[in-house]
């Protein structure tokens, strides 16, 4: 990508392609508005800037497959979260998307920086989980407490709630609220090889405005 300016084996933020639909605008469907808009992407490169107060302000391109855009931050807020903002890291924006005169794009006026786990922690439903009867062994209980408990964050974290189905019956555990869990991609993928890809997901309601979800 350094050399050729694209990805050949595919862009990085594929894999959460799924997830971000439910909270995110791509960027190639974006227009200038003053309402908020939420934007994922892939941090191209990060430029901080001194202003006249002698603050430092920062400018970050970021790429989402769809296109590029650049997002600009007050002092305030690079300072806050200029930490989540490392090249080739994915980073979810919230701001006012306004034109941008001399690229005749637009660009960003970002608000906050949130991390793909703080992201789940506030637009998801929570972790859910689907266990068979046919897959259940003696251990399965020790082996998901022992694969959620590193990641236990309790307030503020994501609730966990497994659905268990048997041959005549089917119904839904949500764990307490001492079982939430921070939203990251290790756990993600611990829980995935243990119990199936296709067992393990976020969860995220259909229709719901994504800015009025939990902060």
């Amino acid at each position: 990508k350094e050399t050729l300016g694209l990805y050949l084996t595919g862009h990085p933020i594929d894999s959460y392609q799924g997830e971000l639909s439910h909270f995110c605008t791509r960027i190639g469907a974006l227009r200038a508005g003053r309402e908020k808009r939420v934007v994922g992407g892939m941090v191209q490169s990060l430029r901080p800037r001194r202003g006249r107060r002698g603050d430092t302000m920062g400018f970050a391109v970021i790429d989402d497959g769809s296109g590029r855009m650049e997002a600009s931050f007050f002092a305030e807020v690079y300072e806050r979260d200029r930490n989540k903002l490392e090249k080739d890291r994915l980073v979810i924006l919230e701001g006012e998307v306004q034109k941008d005169e001399f690229t005749d794009g637009y660009k960003l006026v970002a608000q906050r920086a949130l991390t793909i786990e703080e992201a789940r922690s506030r637009f998801s439903d929570g972790l859910r989980m689907h266990l068979r009867d046919a897959d259940m062994a003696p251990d399965t209980a020790g082996r998901l407490k022992a694969a959620l408990a590193p990641h236990v964050s309790g307030n503020g974290g994501c609730p966990v709630s497994i659905c268990y189905t048997s041959r005549g019956a089917e119904g839904w555990v949500r764990l307490g609220p001492a079982w939430s869990v921070r939203g990251s991609d290790d756990l993600l993928s611990q829980l995935q090889a243990e119990f199936g890809t296709e067992s393990v997901a976020f969860h995220y309601s259909a229709n719901r405005p994504a800015l009025s979800r939990r902060t």
